[in-house]
């Protein structure tokens, strides 16, 4: 049977949450899909007191769970702080999670008593017995002796690998649940389906722009080849395999990419060294591999050992350095941990003021980050004043044109559409818009589809509805020419110009 997902609203806060929200589906379809019971996922759905991130409703009983994106060595009980302890490092959860969790259990039981379908069938005592776990990323530890457990049987911390066997094995509350009870369930809540939430455009959510997937469609594959093999020498079989792993990115293929990149990474450490420029430049490429694919854990691990050789190997004064800890901060963005990004974008902002000054044209890229943290950190001042920073030293260096200058107009740009301030985003928009018709990618670049697609976001803001339908359209005319009629920016846009009819 067809796991059947439902949401009051999209996972558009935090991305973290829907990667998790994504592993956790297929964990339970590849478990419950070709059984005849029905399962029913809930999620991203508020309640009296509690914001629920996932609910799974199975015929055995209920499972609530809040996503977590943290992983190591998880310490915490009832009353005490709660911290997740990676090697040294050690970051402290917001709130108690044992008191989250517990709201949110008794808030999923008050909707249960309030379903009449289900409440006068089943007594209260049974339907108290909600379980509700912390969901952490893969490898997380948790001793399960912090928290009092004969009282609190409904209580855990679960993983990726973890997950499957305590849904078969938890603490059944002595009813079953039929599909019309999960169905009034999800009508209690006033839930949807989840294809009819569609693509949310929440504009005042995220920042769109800071999207690799973006920036790697607009790269040309013999530019990709190109960095590859221009300063790095490598063998023919080596030279071999990485092309056919580029071709593989290219078309799509990125679980095929994966192994293919692995095994030139072993190669090329047996050959040149472990710390050798061409052995770490594959590493580096990898370690994106594994974030565009949501392998988070394997990407942070790998960038986080890139970082250690090259700070081991190479002079503080290296660019590679800074361009690491760019990459380590965007990471963490991904993961919604602004807090380590902030620390890591940062350090290579210091490093950069130190060793080449305040106006070296490297530091733009980390202002441009760091303006992206500061603004999901609320700290809003700061933010505007590092996109106007980069901003301006793109400018003293390209002058009023160039791709990287059109970049820092779009960030300023939705930074003042999130402040409300339209007439400013509107005319940094239509600057961005003209340098990359004009001066830089032409007309039919994908980043102008983006722009377009962007400024219409803007108009419809201001209630502009004809010029943003207009600029739909034109998004949708580059869009359906250059990646077809199916590729899901085309469908976006679609279903943006379908509210115009």
């Amino acid at each position: 049977m067809v796991v059947k997902v439902f949401c009051e609203e999209e996972f558009t806060d935090h991305e973290h949450e829907w990667i998790q929200f994504k592993e956790i589906y297929k964990l339970i379809e590849a478990e419950y899909g070709e059984k005849d019971v029905p399962v029913y996922i809930i999620a991203n759905f508020r309640t009296v007191r509690s914001q629920i991130d996932i609910a799974i409703l199975l015929t055995k009983g209920i499972v609530v769970i809040d996503l977590k994106s943290y992983y190591g060595e998880i310490v915490g009980g009832q009353e005490r702080e709660w911290i997740v302890k990676t090697g040294t490092d050690e970051k402290c959860l917001p709130k108690n999670l044992f008191k989250q969790l517990t709201d949110q259990k008794w808030d999923f039981f008050e909707i249960l008593s309030r379903t009449p379908e289900i409440s006068n069938r089943i007594p209260e005592d049974k339907l108290k017995k909600v379980q509700a776990w912390g969901y952490f990323e893969a490898g997380s530890s948790y001793d399960r002796n912090q928290i009092e457990k004969r009282n609190h049987v409904w209580f855990d911390v679960v993983d990726k690998d973890g997950l499957p066997e305590k849904l078969k094995h938890f603490s059944k509350p002595g009813y079953l649940l039929n599909e019309k009870d999960m169905q009034a369930i999800v009508s209690k809540l006033n839930l949807k389906p989840y294809e009819e939430i569609g693509n949310s455009e929440n504009i005042k959510t995220e920042f769109r722009y800071f999207n690799q997937d973006i920036k790697e469609t607009s790269k040309p594959l013999d530019e990709t080849l190109q960095e590859f093999f221009a300063s790095l020498e490598f063998t023919p079989e080596l030279r071999s395999v990485i092309t056919k792993a580029v071709y593989d990115v290219y078309e799509g293929r990125t679980d095929e990419a994966v192994p293919l990149i692995e095994r030139a990474i072993e190669k090329s450490a047996r050959t040149y060294g472990p710390s050798n420029k061409n052995t770490l430049t594959l590493m580096s490429y990898l370690a994106t591999l594994y974030q565009k694919i949501d392998l988070l854990n394997e990407s942070e691990k790998l960038f986080l050992e890139l970082l250690e050789i090259r700070k081991n190997t190479l002079g503080g004064d290296a660019h590679e350095i800074p361009e690491t800890l760019n990459e380590i901060a965007g990471l963490y963005i991904k993961k919604g941990d602004f807090q380590s990004a902030e620390k890591y974008a940062e350090e290579a902002r210091e490093l950069l003021e130190v060793h080449y000054g305040p106006e070296v044209f490297e530091l733009t890229e980390t202002l441009s980050i760091l303006g992206k943290i500061y603004f999901f950190r609320e700290k809003h001042d700061l933010a505007e004043s590092s996109f106007k920073r980069a901003l301006e030293i793109r400018e003293n260096v390209l002058g009023s044109e160039g791709f990287l200058v059109s970049d820092s107009l779009v960030d300023l740009a939705e930074f003042y559409l999130h402040e409300l301030e339209f007439t400013k985003a509107e005319e940094l928009c239509k600057q961005a818009l003209k340098i990359r018709i004009k001066d830089v990618v032409g007309p039919e670049h994908f980043s102008v589809a983006w722009t377009y697609d962007f400024l219409a976001d803007i108009y419809l803001a201001q209630g502009k509805k004809e010029e943003s339908k207009l600029s739909y359209e034109k998004a949708l005319e580059i869009w359906t020419n250059t990646l077809g009629l199916h590729h899901p920016n085309t469908q976006i846009v679609l279903s943006k110009l379908s509210l115009f009819s």
